[in-house]
């Protein structure tokens, strides 16, 4: 199998399932899609894949750091409901390593992941492959991409997903070093201009 899915640990998919049926039963749902469900008796929404989420800080970033420094801070499902995607479903994790269900999501990222994957799907170095998929997120710079971690010649790759922003280009896979080097500097740009901002406010 060239993509490899983590099998989420048992207290993650507990958080998920518990958390979407109190959602449900209290009807809950602020999101469009899963309102409409509710109000029109859908069947209820199933988590279908989980992928484990990593972030990396701006200022890892920005010192030239490497893929050592993301982090894992929860899970991301897939939320299917009458055989339609509808949204994803996240989990933290807290201080204690203990995992929490945390937020619903409808936004771009759901619609872009799914095309990440179909895309990555259909690649013949990924096909030849063994990856095990990540996503990756950098929210400092409105950046997620499918990390695609490379179990055989250690060579991986990212999928920038809609709707992060330029330089990037959505569903292009490209090396992820030179992804790594995009991001550290764009990293350095922001924190310099925050910087030249404080001082102009300072003066």
């Amino acid at each position: 199998m060239s993509m490899i899915y983590q099998k989420e640990p048992a207290e993650v998919s507990k958080a998920i399932q518990s958390g979407l049926k109190k959602m449900a039963r209290r009807g809950a749902f602020t999101t469009p899609l899963l309102r409409k469900g509710v109000i029109d008796k859908a069947e209820e929404p199933i988590p279908v894949r989980a992928l484990p989420v990593y972030n990396i800080g701006l200022n890892d970033l920005a010192k030239g750091k490497d893929s050592s420094a993301a982090i894992q801070t929860g899970w991301r499902y897939t939320i299917q409901q009458n055989n339609e995607i509808v949204a994803h479903a996240a989990t933290t994790i807290d201080e204690k390593g203990a995992h929490h269900f945390a937020a619903i999501n409808e936004g771009p990222i759901v619609r872009g992941m799914s095309k990440a994957i179909e895309f990555a799907e259909k690649q013949d170095v990924i096909k030849k492959g063994k990856y095990e998929v990540r996503l990756l997120i950098v929210p400092a710079l409105y950046v997620a991409a499918l990390w695609l971690v490379d179990k055989v010649a250690n060579v991986d790759y990212a999928i920038p997903i809609e709707p992060s922003q330029p330089p990037f280009i959505v569903n292009e896979i490209i090396p992820f070093q030179d992804f790594l080097e995009i991001l550290q500097n764009k990293a350095k740009s922001v924190l310099a201009e925050e910087r030249d901002e404080a001082i102009i406010g300072g003066s």
